[in-house]
């Protein structure tokens, strides 16, 4: 007589072991892996954006050149703070990934791209001074929508409540620049001349010089607060 075979499901720790471990794996998250992973990814970001701007700048130094033969020398200190505002740029988001609470967001990328892609334009913009200077103006908003989103966020929880109140005080300087920006802006149309694209630039390099040397102390000061190496 023949015997029927008996069909029996299968449970699922019948599954191989690979898949089991493999499940375990993708399914496993908290510790430094995460953070790690999120601080990597926001570095690449800006790193991508950071280098479309540079790309940017390259291909305007033709035009950049021609026009500084033209009479138009003052242009340099545009395209001189637009290289500035990269470098800074990509600092203080790679500076920002290691020691802030900076987790991948909507909000913390559309920020990022906006700030970054507003450089791009400002860098294609070197030798009209109204347009890098409504570039930066764009730029400035995204950043200072970045700290108060930052406040918001609980990104500075490392730090200390002194250190906390610092940085709210510090929010005026971030408010400043687009300030500073619409009046360049305003002062162009009412009076537009080679003199106030001169003025203008003066003050866009010295404003990045200086915002340049803030970060670089701020970064030396949290280095020692933190304990980073």
């Amino acid at each position: 007589m023949p015997t029927k075979k008996i069909k029996t499901a299968k449970s699922e720790n019948d599954q191989p072991v690979s898949d089991q471990t493999s499940q375990r794996l993708w399914s496993a998250h908290g510790g430094m892996d995460d953070v790690n992973y999120q601080r990597s990814a926001q570095v690449t970001l800006w790193t991508i954006m950071g280098g479309l701007a540079i790309a940017v700048l390259v291909t305007k130094l033709d035009s950049l050149w021609a026009e500084m033969q033209a009479g138009r020398w003052y242009l340099a200190m545009y395209a001189l703070s637009s290289f500035l505002a990269i470098i800074l740029g990509w600092t203080l988001q790679v500076w920002g990934a290691l020691v802030l609470k900076f987790r991948i967001t909507i909000t913390n990328t559309f920020l990022i791209v906006g700030s970054s892609f507003a450089i791009a334009i400002q860098c294609l913009q070197v030798t009209h001074p109204v347009g890098w200077l409504a570039a930066t103006f764009i730029s400035g908003l995204f950043l200072l929508f970045m700290q108060i989103h930052f406040m918001r966020s609980g990104a500075w929880e490392p730090f200390s409540a002194d250190v906390v109140a610092q940085f709210k005080k510090n929010f005026w300087i971030y408010g400043l620049w687009p300030l500073l920006c619409l009046a360049g802006i305003v002062h162009h149309y009412l009076a537009p001349s080679s003199l106030t694209e001169t003025i203008w630039g003066v003050i866009a390099l010295a404003t990045y010089t200086d915002a340049f040397l803030r970060q670089s102390r701020g970064m030396e000061r949290e280095r020692r607060d933190l304990g980073v190496l």
